[in-house]
């Protein structure tokens, strides 16, 4: 799957490796955070402002269980109590790779949680240092 835009960068995603190619205007356009996860929910505001969630790159190397992404646009730090406008799951042992071509628009802040199920309210911590990847936003 790719992004081609003369005004953003090329997002290559093979064999489970996300990579930029620069366009025409370099490597302007998505910015991106490590993730790294801790043992706890991982609650975080990733941008403050507005701005546009594109996606992630996420690896789950636990073996106790799948991992959630919440994706929020918060004014605060979310909660494990608020409603997200996304939730993705990363498998045991697995990747998910993916960038949208029409970003996910946040008005207030882009904040994300991580927790070991999807239910909203679901306060279960994923392991530390499991999760391991970026979140693509502009």
């Amino acid at each position: 799957m790719a992004i081609n835009n003369r005004n953003r960068n090329v997002v290559a995603l093979q064999n489970n490796r996300t990579t930029l190619i620069p366009n025409g205007n370099g490597f302007s356009g998505l910015e991106q955070r490590m993730i790294l996860s801790t043992a706890t929910t991982n609650e975080a505001i990733i941008k403050k402002g507005r701005s546009g969630f594109y996606g992630i790159s996420l690896a789950n190397t636990s073996t106790r269980g799948v991992a959630y992404i919440r994706i929020f646009d918060t004014v605060n730090t979310p909660q494990s109590s608020d409603t997200p406008i996304a939730t993705y799951a990363i498998n045991i042992g697995g990747v998910n790779n993916f960038i949208l071509p029409i970003p996910l628009s946040i008005t207030n802040n882009l904040g994300i949680n991580i927790t070991a199920g999807p239910q909203i309210g679901n306060r279960s911590a994923v392991e530390a240092d499991k999760i391991i990847g970026s979140v693509w936003f502009k």
